[in-house]
């Protein structure tokens, strides 16, 4: 069982996502940047952060099989602190989201309010992909 992180109190008593870069794409390959509206695919891997720390959604559990969650980002369907952290991302870039426990409000609640963790990739907007070079790696494939 994972033990229990110092949670900062910026997260704990926040009122705003903080989003860590963990792989961003260079203006010149960025054709599009997610808008609110816009169809998203994600694959992502969703934590709450305590106690204990436990992964509580995935999009690989949400029966699609090696298939993106799609959404339309704004619409409610995640958390609002995902919402938030998805705004103006580019096909294939890579964040991680850390949500305060009042972003953590949507129609796909965890089951209890603790701070959230997110780690998302962004993989394509209404259907379209990254541009440009691609390393072939993908959230399902690195270490979080």
């Amino acid at each position: 069982m994972d033990e229990c992180p110092e949670i900062e109190p910026a997260i704990m008593n926040g009122s705003k996502t903080t989003i860590v870069p963990l792989r961003l794409i260079p203006p010149s390959e960025c054709g599009m940047r997610s808008q609110f509206g816009d169809l998203l695919e994600i694959d992502y891997v969703a934590k709450k952060l305590g106690p204990p720390v436990r992964v509580y959604d995935a999009s690989i559990w949400r029966g699609t099989g090696s298939q993106p969650f799609k959404f339309v980002l704004g619409s409610g369907v995640l958390v609002s602190g995902v919402d938030m952290g998805l705004y103006d991302m580019c096909p294939g870039e890579v964040r991680l989201l850390k949500i305060p426990p009042r972003l953590a409000i949507g129609l796909l609640d965890p089951p209890e309010k603790a701070p959230l963790e997110w780690s998302i990739e962004l993989v394509s907007i209404d259907g379209v992909v990254k541009w440009g070079n691609n390393d072939g790696t993908t959230l399902r494939q690195e270490q979080y």
